[in-house]
């Protein structure tokens, strides 16, 4: 571990790592049982809302019915 890493630079790493996986299993998922799709900031057209992959995932959550599993994806992401 670096020497000027402190418990909130270990906390912020364990906690980033645990979002990112559980978003990437959402991800996974979503592909999989829903052959649900995010599309890439770059597809939108110029006059397109961009709106981000992970709250591509998060609202395709609410969408599907996972509630839960999307209130608990975003209050790991804030």
């Amino acid at each position: 571990m670096p020497e000027n890493c402190d418990e909130r630079c270990v906390n912020s790493t364990i906690i980033s790592r645990a979002y990112f996986s559980s978003y990437l299993l959402c991800e996974l998922w979503l592909d999989y049982e829903k052959q649900f799709k995010t599309v890439k900031t770059w597809e939108f057209d110029e006059d397109e809302e961009i709106i981000s992959e992970h709250k591509q995932v998060r609202n395709a959550l609410y969408n599907y019915g996972e509630k839960k599993i999307k209130t608990e994806l975003s209050n790991s992401f804030t």
